[in-house]
Order: C-alpha cells, then structure tokens, then sequence
C-alpha cells in the first residue's frame, strides 16, 4: 500500500509540477502581453500629445494667416486710399496749372495790346508739373 500511496503522490506531484510549469508559461505571456499593452499605451499618449502640439501649431499658425490677411487687406484699402487721393490732387493740380497757363495767356495778351514786349514764360514748377509723368505714377500704385 505505501508503494501505491507512494505512487499516486508521485503522479499527483507530476501533476502539480506539470500545472505549475502551464502557470509560469501563461504568467510569463501574459507579462509579455501586459509590457506591450505599456508599450502601446505610452506610444499613443506620445502620440496623443504630438497630435495636441500640432494641433496648437495648426491653430497658432491659421491666426497668423489670419492676421497676414488682415494686415494686406489693410494695406489694399490704404494704396486704394492713396491712389485715389493722387487722382484727386493730380485733377486739382492740372486745373490750377491749366488756370496759371489760361491767365499768362490772357496777360501776354494784354502786355501785347499795351505793346509791352516783356512776357510772362512758365516757372521751373510749372516746367516739371508738365514733364512729371502722372499716368506713370498712378501706375505704380495700382
């Protein structure tokens, strides 16, 4: 009987042996598994805060676009402003010479009549007004 009993508490002892062997192959896999689980969590909150600081870029850089697009439109409306205060003082300037040419003219008239040989010729201003291009100028500012 002690051999029998001896006997079964063997088999029984390979049993054991054999379940603690399948225990430490399932702990060993599942301490493998739960290092890729760590693995895969700490790659996607890296992940997860590389989306954040794009995302912050992404906006950081739409309210710089923003603001470029504001200051050219800002600048459109200012050369707009511009060129058309230079239109409006080209006109008033070329009315006024156009006037200073209409009354020499009328006075060289009368120095004539009163047979005075003495005539009124154009100031250097009025010489450059004439050769200064405004077409020119007005298309640099379109």
């Amino acid at each position: 009987m002690n051999l029998e009993l001896f006997s079964t508490n063997l088999q029984n002892i390979g049993k054991v042996r054999h379940g603690v062997d399948e225990f430490h192959k399932i702990a060993s896999e599942i301490q493998k598994d739960e290092a890729q689980v760590k693995a895969l969590e700490a790659h996607l909150e890296k992940c997860n805060g590389i989306r954040t600081e794009l995302d912050l870029e992404r906006r950081n850089h739409a309210e710089e676009l923003r603001q470029i697009n504001q200051d050219i439109n800002t600048l459109e409306d200012i050369t707009k402003s511009s060129k058309t205060e230079l239109e409006n003082r080209k006109r008033k300037i070329s009315a006024a010479m156009t006037a200073v040419e209409r009354m020499r003219g009328v006075l060289n008239d009368n120095l004539e009549a009163m047979s005075i040989e003495h005539k009124l010729e154009p100031s250097e201003e009025e010489l450059r007004f004439q050769e200064t291009s405004w077409d020119g100028v007005i298309k640099l500012w379109k």
